[in-house]
């Protein structure tokens, strides 16, 4: 028990932060929406987001090699005044409304990819809404449904001359577990009679992230996940987002941001969320 305290400690106290990427932002925006919690939709929103990045390097500890963990929390929320477009009909709701945090340990054995373990979780903050037919319905909430994944593979990424990852990419094997307790669109089985409010799933996930920034304020940043899933391969989900934020003034920036999703348990077709967001942007 001591031996395992004096590591504890030795870690905490040989660590280093070798790369951080976060951003607090209060925006205004307006946005074209069509997806399974809203439909189809124009909107004008204020919102407030938050991205937390950093890379800990650990030192060699013991017999413990050096790694590298990578802790990432992601939140958005704010209020929305929202048209339907083919009702003529008027609602303020929450948007955005997302929470998404992941514990990324990687080993850098100094090979052309290194191997890493994470494991992460995705869910909502409020209550979400979609409105049909004049009808406002609930959709979701905090942690109904939630889902979460870990995986174990491989990382690879690619540095400019600053030292900064500019592109990263992991593949690796992925087991995915989603919860619900009210709301099982994600989880329930329409065959059956009973109410299913558990559903787990194993496949293999592909993660990506560019991202560009100048000299001239300008900076692009674009992520992508795949996740394949090995027995229904009609429900494999994909996610990718594009951000394009010119900076105007010191901390007051334009962002023009494209989210793009397929999930099959939620909405058949495309998902997509266009958005022209300006306001506040403080880089941490």
């Amino acid at each position: 028990m001591n031996k395992l305290v004096c590591i504890y400690l030795a870690i905490l106290f040989n660590f280093s932060i070798a790369f951080s990427q976060s951003r607090l932002s209060f925006t205004f925006s307006q946005s074209l929406v069509d997806d399974w919690k809203m439909d189809k939709a124009q909107i004008f929103e204020i919102n407030h987001s938050l991205n937390y990045r950093k890379d800990f390097s650990f030192d060699s500890v013991l017999s413990i090699p050096k790694m590298l963990f990578i802790p990432t929390l992601r939140y958005a929320i704010g209020v929305q005044y929202t048209n339907l477009t083919s009702q003529n009909t008027d609602y303020v709701m929450p948007t955005d409304n997302e929470i998404f945090a992941e514990g990324l340990l990687k080993y850098p054995a100094g090979w052309i990819v290194d191997p890493f373990v994470s494991a992460n979780f995705r869910s909502q903050i409020t209550e979400s809404f979609s409105i049909t037919r004049g009808t406002k319905r609930a959709t979701a909430k905090l942690w109904d449904p939630v889902i979460s994944m870990q995986s174990l593979g491989f990382a690879h990424s690619l540095s400019d001359s600053q030292r900064r990852n500019v592109f990263t990419n992991r593949i690796g094997i992925t087991l995915k577990q989603i919860r619900s307790e009210h709301y099982t669109l994600m989880t329930d089985n329409p065959k059956t009679p009973e109410k299913e409010r558990y559903k787990a799933d194993a496949g293999i996930e592909w993660k990506a992230e560019f991202s560009l920034k100048s000299d001239n304020n300008l900076s692009y940043l674009s992520n992508a996940e795949i996740f394949y899933s090995i027995n229904r391969v009609e429900e494999s989900t994909f996610r990718m987002s594009n951000e394009l934020q010119v900076t105007i003034w010191k901390a007051i920036a334009l962002i023009i941001r494209l989210e793009l999703m397929f999930d099959r348990r939620q909405k058949l077709g495309v998902q997509y969320r266009q958005q022209l967001r300006a306001g506040m942007v403080l880089n941490l």
